[in-house]
């Protein structure tokens, strides 16, 4: 069953900025960000999403109701290295972002930059969330760490 799980600062310093629930029938984990986002906190997310067993798996991130703090492009490097070491020659899923209309521009040159710095990576931004899913909904995913069906 799917429970809530919950990234980034710890109790007692602040709500947690990333909380995800992974749908395996789906294979997509459903993410969102909230409050101020950290470059630490989008590592943990990384490194979450693969100790949920979701790497190879569809990612919706809502990120429209969130503040980014410290996204540049040299900061973005520590997200393209914890993706690249988290991978193990494994393929990503694809991620979709959710931004707020008025940051899109700015969300999409980060995560072309990212793209260009871990090979494989299939991101798209979105102002709406139907329209995230839709475009999830038609990429087909790698069978990842799953077993081959007997």
């Amino acid at each position: 069953h799917d429970h809530a799980n919950h990234v980034g600062r710890r109790p007692g310093r602040g709500p947690m900025p990333i909380t995800f629930v992974h749908d395996k029938r789906r294979r997509r984990l459903l993410a969102v960000a909230s409050g101020r986002v950290t470059i630490n906190d989008v590592v943990a997310f990384i490194s979450a999403q693969d100790a949920a067993g979701a790497w190879s798996d569809g990612v919706l991130l809502d990120a429209s109701s969130s503040e980014t703090v410290g996204f540049e492009q040299d900061s973005m490097r520590l997200v393209a290295n914890q993706m690249k070491a988290v991978a193990r020659g494994r393929k990503r899923g694809p991620v979709a972002v959710v931004a707020d209309p008025a940051r899109v521009a700015e969300v999409t040159r980060l995560y072309v930059y990212l793209c260009g710095q871990v090979s494989g990576l299939t991101i798209g931004v979105f102002q709406d969330r139907d329209e995230a899913e839709d475009w999830l909904d038609r990429i087909p995913l790698d069978p990842g760490d799953r077993p081959a069906p007997a």
